[in-house]
């Protein structure tokens, strides 16, 4: 976990990363935006919790809301790799 920083294409990952407290950087790879995450512990908790972990829903979509519009600004700011 030395530093190293892991791209994300799935803006569900992305909410449910919002949804507990882990906030992207964003940076354009290959015309795509991609949510990129240091590679820490919570990282990977976060990970093999994202297909069993149950939320509350509303709360999971507020947070998909804001990853999308996270993902659109950076595509108009045009962040690049």
């Amino acid at each position: 976990m030395n530093g190293k920083e892991i791209p994300v294409h799935d803006v569900h990952f992305a909410a449910f990363a919002i949804l507990h407290k882990l906030t992207p950087k964003l940076k354009r790879i290959n015309s795509r935006i991609a949510f990129v995450y240091p590679a820490t512990e919570q990282f990977y908790k976060l990970l093999n919790g994202f297909y069993n972990e149950q939320v509350n829903l509303i709360d999971y979509i507020d947070a998909l809301k804001k990853a999308k519009s996270l993902m659109y600004a950076a595509k108009e700011e045009g962040h690049d790799e």
